[in-house]
């Protein structure tokens, strides 16, 4: 899609797992993960201001474990490969980051596979 229609059409909407950046794990080794009482302090009073929600794109490991209620010990990798278990409501992928671009080369899968349904299905979206 283009810039416009995602910035613009009011059709999408981002909601962080946490509003504040916590900087770097100690270590440097990514960023400091969300605050644990900041999703299930707003995001369902935000989820009540987007009830037209049609399809909600995980993105990572902490919006994962909130919404799909995973143990933390599943791995991200084998909920992300077996999406299709959680639609139409839910769509799980890596959290987006440079970081990512190196598991991606690893995991060819995902852009073979992953990548395309998601796109099928946000345009099937669109187009309705």
């Amino acid at each position: 899609m283009d810039r416009e229609t995602f910035y613009e059409s009011g059709k999408f909407a981002l909601v962080p797992m946490d509003f504040y950046y916590l900087g770097d794990k100690a270590g440097g080794k990514g960023d400091e993960g969300p605050r644990p009482w900041v999703a299930p302090t707003f995001h369902p009073e935000i989820m009540k201001l987007l009830p037209h929600v049609r399809l909600t794109i995980l993105a990572g490991s902490y919006a994962v474990r909130y919404y799909l209620g995973q143990d933390p010990k599943a791995r991200l990798e084998d909920t992300v490969r077996d999406f299709a278990r959680y639609l139409p409501e839910y769509f799980p992928i890596v959290h987006p980051s440079g970081r990512t671009d190196i598991w991606r080369t690893e995991h060819p899968w995902f852009d073979e596979t992953v990548v395309p349904a998601l796109r099928e299905h946000v345009h099937a979206l669109l187009d309705d």
